[in-house]
This record gives C-alpha cells, sequence and structure tokens, in this order.
C-alpha cells in the first residue's frame, strides 16, 4: 500500500532521531554519572557504534554492562557534552559565545576549563574529532580575547599530558603579546603559582622584565583569602625578574613600593646594571 503525504511529511529523518536521544529519556537505557553527582541519560549501544571504550565498557564483560547507572571520571557538562558529539558530531553545549568578564574582556575561566575537560574525555574515549572540535575552540578564544590566554593555560596544564602541547605553546606565546595595562586580577586570579612561575621564566618570551613585574604584581593581589598567601608566594617569585634591566626611576618608585622585593635585591639591581 502507497503510503499517503500526511506519512511522509510526518517520517522523521536520522538526524532528528539521533537528537531525539537527547531529549527523550524513553529512547535511552543507561545513564552516566559525573563526579559531581550530574547524571546524563544515554543509549549504551549508541555510544557502544562510536566509541571502542565506550564498547568494551557497556558491551564487554565489564560491570558496566549491566548496571543502569555508570560512574565516569569527569563532571556532568563534560559528559553531556560527549554524549551530545556522539549523537549529533557536534557540542552545541559549549560554544564559544563570549562570556563577558567585568570588564568586558575575557571569557569565563569555567568555561575553558570545560572545554580542555572535553579535549580530555575526547582522548580517554577515543573520539579524535570531538579533541579537534573543542582545541579549535580554544584557539579561537585566543584570538578573539588575548587576555583569556592566562585562563586557557592555567587549564592545559591542570589537564595534563592528554591535551596536545601546541596548545598550552599557543596560550604561551598569546600571554607575551597581552598589553600591560589590559592585564586585571580577573585574568590572572586563575593562575596557579607554578603556572605564573613558568611565565615568569619563559626563556622566549618577548615581554619586558617591567612587563612581568607587572603580572606578578597583579596576581599578589589575590582574591579575599588568598591575599596574603599570594603576596608570599609572590616575593619568592620575583626572583625570576631581572630587575636590573628595569629603569631606576621605576625601580625606586613602583618596584619598590610593591612589597614584593627587598631592599638586597633592589641594591643589587642597581649594581647590576650595564
Amino acid at each position: 500500500m502507497e503510503a499517503s503525504k500526511d506519512d511522509n511529511d510526518n517520517e522523521v529523518s536520522i538526524r532528528e532521531m539521533l537528537r531525539s536521544f537527547l531529549t527523550d529519556d524513553a529512547l535511552n537505557d543507561v545513564t552516566l554519572k559525573g563526579i559531581d553527582g550530574v547524571e546524563v541519560p544515554a543509549n549504551r549501544f549508541l555510544l557502544a557504534a562510536r566509541s571502542k571504550v565506550f564498547r568494551g565498557m557497556l558491551l564487554g564483560k565489564f560491570q558496566e554492562a549491566s548496571s543502569p547507572v555508570v560512574e565516569l571520571g569527569f563532571k556532568g557538562i563534560v559528559l553531556k557534552s560527549v554524549v551530545e558529539y556522539i549523537l549529533t558530531d557536534s557540542v552545541q553545549s559549549l560554544n564559544c559565545k563570549k562570556r563577558k568578564s567585568q570588564d568586558g574582556s575575557s571569557f569565563d575561566f569555567q568555561m575553558i576549563q570545560s572545554l580542555v575537560a572535553v579535549a580530555e574525555a575526547a582522548s580517554y574515549f577515543q573520539l579524535p574529532g570531538l579533541g579537534r572540535s573543542t582545541m579549535k575552540a580554544c584557539r579561537q578564544i585566543l584570538v578573539f580575547s588575548p587576555c583569556s590566554s592566562f585562563a586557557v593555560l592555567q587549564a592545559c596544564k591542570m589537564a595534563g599530558p592528554v591535551i596536545p602541547a601546541s596548545m598550552a605553546e599557543q596560550a604561551m606565546k598569546k600571554i607575551c603579546s597581552v598589553p600591560a595595562q589590559s592585564i586585571s586580577k580577573e585574568h590572572v586570579r586563575c593562575l596557579s603559582a607554578d603556572v605564573l612561575e613558568e611565565i615568569l621564566q619563559n626563556p622566549k618570551t618577548e615581554m619586558t622584565e617591567y612587563h612581568l613585574f607587572q603580572i606578578l604584581q597583579v596576581w599578589a593581589e589575590g582574591n579575599g583569602d588568598d591575599n596574603n598567601n599570594n603576596q608570599t608566594k609572590a616575593k619568592a617569585l620575583s626572583k625570576h625578574i631581572c630587575l636590573q634591566k628595569i629603569n631606576p626611576e621605576t625601580l625606586s618608585t613602583t618596584i619598590a613600593a610593591s612589597g614584593l622585593v627587598t631592599s638586597e635585591q633592589l641594591l643589587e639591581a642597581y649594581k647590576s646594571r650595564p
């Protein structure tokens, strides 16, 4: 019997069918649970069809194969992105729309951290296309918002070796081009002392020593309860700045008044000037 026109109009395309798994829980048979307790409904057979890791986990002899809830070492927002990619080949929930900071010049650090975490998950679940997409998004952030390069570098260092080294290198290079007057606590407060030290010691930096000192000074201001701790760490990190390359007048005023260098450091800087 020939199908009616109305029947054909109601036919669901393959693309629409796959997207329906994102909203219709009746089609799903497993729940992915993140380390933050967030649960993401999914279909084990579709996950297995796209990822060998999921195939072994959900259709193999592991305990997860018979469990309705599978706990994984990623946050819920990351798992949601993985499932969305598997079903649609894209990730709309983690797009790179600019989230304005207080001064409107940078992206939200949590969003950047989530992007890098998705890249980490892409490596774990062997989804190279997803990894390329998230790294492309991070590169776009560096282009559109140089001040966000501090957050990108920190997120890459937190994620570890699964993130391509080129990503951290691009972030470090972009940091060198950020005008000192544009840097605020909003941009550098996400940095750990270790990552800040790496910035200060970068042998390829094109920043002046005074520019580096300004970054250190802004970071030292900290946020709330971290202020005293940051001040102490900043004083220790000041050893990485070649004070003798800074203008004497600036040394005797701005640098001396910062409280981050000792009188001995200042005296040595004056003596060592070329």
